[in-house]
């Protein structure tokens, strides 16, 4: 009897701690790299459109455990942000994005890690600041939801509550629908807990907001042992570049 209920709890271990995606990591240029200016990292899908100077350091593979759970698009592009970060890189060129299929409910990247700490960055530095007006007593969020088109056997339309989500953080409630922009102003500084719910499941997101800073969070749907909402903060570029899609 005991020896099963360790085996029950080996298992169930096993499956909490693999909710995440499988991220491989293989640095391939020993080049000694400072420390990073700005610690932002930027994603490319075109290597003719990496900024001068960029020299690649190695090359990352984000897979399915086939337990995993949180390995939305977004959630396996945050992945690769966090594991270039952890390497002292600030350039990944992503050469495949697989979505999910009947091999997999995962999205699933392979790509190459890339170090510039040159004055090429200069301007994408400059368009990354979030920074709006430095003397206001309120930050600005923007959610975004983007309409989404089914991916696989797995993927389930917003269709199951309407293409409407709940959203929610501190005192404040609204619901967002695909296709809209949602823009809050955030009274309250300091590290902010924002929720999302959906027809099974719900999503969290935590962002450390300051006044005078503009952040942006994309919604979208995840769905892989129940349909939930998934919240994801993104890079200033990346939100205004969706933003200008959106509204054009």
């Amino acid at each position: 009897m005991k020896l099963n209920k360790i085996l029950n709890f080996i298992f169930i271990s096993t499956i909490l701690t693999s909710c995440g995606t499988s991220v491989k990591t293989n640095l391939t240029n020993d080049l000694q790299r400072e420390k990073l200016i700005n610690d932002e990292v930027f994603i490319f899908y075109n290597e003719i459109e990496l900024p001068k100077e960029s020299t690649e350091i190695g090359k990352i593979k984000i897979g399915d455990t086939q337990f995993s759970t949180k390995c939305s698009k977004e959630e396996v592009i945050n992945d690769a942000k966090n594991a270039a970060k952890i390497n002292n890189t600030n350039i990944i060129l992503i050469d495949e994005l697989k979505e999910p299929n009947f091999g997999s409910s995962c999205y699933r990247l392979s790509g190459r890690f890339f170090y510039n700490n040159s004055l090429n960055m200069d301007n994408l530095w400059l368009e990354s600041e979030n920074i709006f007006d430095i003397n206001a007593d309120y930050a600005i969020v923007h959610f975004i939801c983007k309409g989404e088109k089914a991916s696989g056997y797995t993927y389930m339309k917003a269709g199951l509550v309407g293409g409407t989500y709940t959203l929610s953080y501190n005192d404040e409630k609204f619901k967002i629908s695909e296709n809209s922009i949602v823009t809050k102003r955030v009274i309250k500084e300091g590290l902010t807990k924002i929720n999302g719910s959906s027809f099974t499941r719900n999503g969290d997101v935590e962002i450390n907001f300051n006044h005078g800073h503009e952040y942006y969070v994309s919604v979208t749907t995840h769905t892989n042992f129940g349909t939930r909402v998934v919240l994801e903060q993104i890079s200033t570029i990346e939100g205004k570049n969706i933003l200008s899609g959106i509204t054009n």
